[in-house]
């Protein structure tokens, strides 16, 4: 794996960066290796989220200006609508965080604070199964918002 000289690999294979966290996906979950910043590059993620029908990412993690950021580009780039979330991203500095923020909301989707998605989960819940709101996209409603 290529990386900048000087500088830690984080998420080495077999690393504790690279396992997960409070959580265990379940056997019938896919798990996707990156070896990349995006997690589109080298991997099979666009084919797997193609074949369960996913549109739209709701983007989390760290760092915001770094992994999080380029698979948002990419996912942009393979029309996925992108949603990122500002309070459930972190940079190494505010300054580098909040000019990421800027840049994913002016040219890449919307950004959104944790409580709008979760508002949006409930109000789909909430609506009958076919009903015109849930067969909305979710991006869409939250960028007209």
């Amino acid at each position: 794996m290529r990386r900048s000289p000087n500088k830690p690999r984080w998420c080495a294979p077999d690393s504790w960066g690279a396992d997960f966290y409070q959580v265990t996906p379940t056997a019938d979950e896919p798990v996707i290796t990156k070896y990349r910043y995006s997690g589109f590059s080298d991997t099979n993620l666009d084919l797997v989220l193609r074949s369960k029908g996913v549109s739209s990412l709701i983007m989390t993690g760290v760092a915001s200006n770094n992994c999080v950021e380029c698979t948002a580009r990419d996912g942009f780039m393979r029309d996925y609508y992108i949603v990122f979330v500002d309070d459930c991203t972190a940079a190494t500095n505010q300054a580098i965080h909040a000019a990421t923020l800027a840049n994913m909301d002016s040219l890449f989707g919307v950004v959104v604070q944790s409580q709008q998605i979760l508002e949006e989960w409930r109000a789909i819940n909430a609506a009958p199964r076919h009903s015109e709101e849930v067969l909305t996209r979710p991006a869409e409603r939250l960028a007209s918002r």
